[in-house]
């Protein structure tokens, strides 16, 4: 299958306020972690310098999972690197056994922030509360099978939840961050000590 040309979503990652929690499973002697507002390699600052990108070729619509053509991954992730960019921000979700694309992260020196989205949960007819176990049950499953993976610094959990909430949820923006702190909760069982 050949791949198309399509266009990247050129633009910094944006994390304040998104990301529920950060997991750092680096393989660096020193940890990475959150420091007075910034984060650290060691005794080093990273500045993350992202690319939000969505492998979708031109005239085929965004999905919950990526698409897992890998000549798209083979030829984005350097063209990614070359920019000077160190981190790859993701919308959708990884398809299960994906791993060309964690290892091109790796092939190119990327860092990778992991989306999940919840689109596939919006009903503004019900409150997230009604939507938060299997919400939750779907989040531990994605976030179980990044556990070792080095690569990853986080997830951002939600886009654009708060904005215009009432189209996405019954009820208001608050619930979504007390389904954060649960979210939160499940990252540091999965990754105790971290």
């Amino acid at each position: 299958m050949q791949c198309r040309i399509y266009a990247l979503a050129w633009r910094m990652v944006c994390v304040a306020g998104l990301v529920a929690w950060l997991s750092f499973p680096f393989p660096l002697a020193a940890r990475v972690r959150l420091e007075g507002g910034s984060l650290w390699i060691g005794e080093e600052r990273f500045v993350v310098r992202g690319i939000a990108y969505s492998n979708v070729p031109i005239g085929e619509r965004a999905g919950p999972l990526m698409s897992s053509r890998t000549c798209l991954f083979a030829r984005d992730l350097p063209l990614i690197a070359a920019t000077g960019a160190n981190t790859v921000r993701t919308y959708a979700l990884l398809p299960e056994g994906e791993s060309t694309f964690l290892e091109l992260l790796e092939t190119n020196g990327l860092y990778w922030l992991a989306g999940f989205g919840l689109e596939p949960f919006y009903d503004p007819s019900q409150t997230i509360a009604i939507k938060k176990d299997q919400i939750l049950e779907a989040f531990r499953n994605y976030a179980g099978r990044f556990r070792d993976q080095p690569r990853l610094i986080g997830y951002i959990f939600g886009n654009e939840v708060a904005k215009d909430y009432n189209l996405k949820f019954a009820g208001s923006a608050p619930e979504f961050y007390e389904l954060l702190e649960e979210v939160a909760a499940i990252l540091k069982e999965l990754e105790p000590g971290e």
